[in-house]
C-alpha cells in the first residue's frame, strides 16, 4: 500500500502558457484516485517556457536542479508536443536540460512520430543525433 513513486520524485509539466498550478492539476489529474493522491499532487509542479528557446531549457535545467538538490538524479522527458516543434524541443533538452552527471536522461515521445515514412525519418534523424536508441521510447498512434 506504499506510494508507487519515491517521495524524492518530481513531476514537472512544461508548456508555453502560464497556468495556475491548482487549476492545472485539477484538470490534468481528474482521474487520479486513491489514498496517495494528495502526496502525488504535492510532487507535481509546472514550468512555463518556449519550445524553441534554449534559454527556456537552461532555466528549466536550473529549476530541476533546485528540485533535485545535490543528489544524483534521473530525468525522463515525456513529449506530447506537436510534430513541428518536436525537433527544437529534443535539441534543447540535449543542449540544456539533460540529467547531471551520475543520472540518466530518457525521452518518451507520445505523438504521431511524423505523418509518413519520410517525416518519420526526419524526426528520427533529429532524435538519433541527440540521443542514443536506448534513451528513446516512442509511442506512435499512427505509424505503429
Amino acid at each position: 500500500d506504499a506510494p508507487l513513486l519515491p517521495c524524492t520524485a518530481s513531476i514537472v509539466g512544461f508548456g508555453r502558457s502560464h497556468v495556475d498550478l491548482g487549476a492545472f492539476l485539477t484538470k490534468q489529474c481528474v482521474n487520479v484516485k486513491g489514498k496517495h493522491k494528495e502526496s502525488f499532487l504535492a510532487q507535481c509542479t509546472y514550468f512555463s517556457g518556449s519550445y524553441d528557446d534554449k534559454k527556456s531549457f537552461e532555466t528549466l535545467n536550473d529549476y530541476l536542479g533546485r528540485l533535485e538538490g545535490k543528489r544524483p538524479a534521473n530525468r525522463l522527458f515525456f513529449f506530447s508536443v506537436p510534430p513541428d516543434v518536436f525537433g527544437s524541443v529534443c535539441s534543447n533538452v540535449k543542449a540544456a536540460a539533460c540529467a547531471p552527471k551520475g543520472g540518466w536522461t530518457r525521452l518518451l515521445v507520445e505523438k504521431p512520430f511524423g505523418r509518413d515514412s519520410q517525416s518519420f525519418e526526419t524526426l528520427n534523424s533529429i532524435t538519433s543525433n541527440c540521443f542514443t536508441e536506448d534513451q528513446l521510447f516512442r509511442i506512435d498512434h499512427y505509424l505503429g
